[in-house]
């Protein structure tokens, strides 16, 4: 079956996004003094690298690869909650269309 458009889409921002916070933790660790800094780089490139590994299964349309999208969306979209930034929006829009669409749910059924 084809690849919808909305999960190329959200498949592409992903590895943007893996992409985006490992430079962040490159450059958290290469300036950072504390061992709280280091710690948090290290989740950080943990986390990008879920992202990497989310938009590949998304990309070649694996179940886990959807799974693990939903999982990094709602822990995006929870930690977005404390000041409502503007990713919350971005992420709940995401999140539900991975969880609710029934492309989606036709997509990861028939493949």
């Amino acid at each position: 079956m084809k690849r919808p458009l909305g999960i190329t889409l959200v498949s592409l921002m992903s590895f943007l996004n893996g992409a985006l916070i490992l430079v962040f933790a490159y450059l958290l660790l290469s300036d950072s003094s504390l061992a709280i800094e280091v710690w948090l780089g290290i989740v950080e490139i943990v986390i990008g690298v879920l992202y990497f590994v989310s938009a590949y299964g998304l990309w070649r349309l694996k179940n886990w690869g959807l799974g693990l999208a939903l999982l990094l969306q709602v822990v995006s979209v929870a930690i977005s909650l404390d000041d409502l930034r503007p990713g919350f929006v971005g992420g709940l829009l995401i999140l539900s269309y991975l969880a609710f669409s029934p492309t989606v749910k036709k997509v990861f059924r028939d493949h």
